[in-house]
C-alpha cells in the first residue's frame, strides 16, 4: 500500500488532545502502533521503526500547523 496522507490515520483521541493543548504548547502523551515491513516478522526493525515514528510525528505535526 503506498504511504499517502490519505492512508494515514490520527487518532482522534490524540488529536483532541493536540488540538487542546495548541496555545499552551503543553505535551501530550500517544501510544503508537507499528507493523513490520515484512509479516512474518513479529516487531518492525530498528530502521522501520525510527523511520516511521519519525514520518508520522512530522505528519501529525503539518497536520495540526505546527511545523
Amino acid at each position: 500500500m503506498a504511504d499517502t496522507q490519505a492512508s494515514r490515520k490520527i487518532d482522534p483521541e490524540l488529536l483532541r488532545q493536540l488540538n487542546a493543548v495548541a496555545a499552551d504548547n503543553e505535551p501530550v502523551e500517544a501510544v503508537v502502533r507499528l507493523n513490520p515491513d515484512n509479516p512474518a516478522e513479529i516487531v518492525p526493525s530498528p530502521e522501520h521503526f525510527f523511520r516511521s515514528v519519525t514520518v508520522e510525528t512530522n505528519h501529525a505535526c503539518l497536520r495540526l500547523g505546527r511545523y
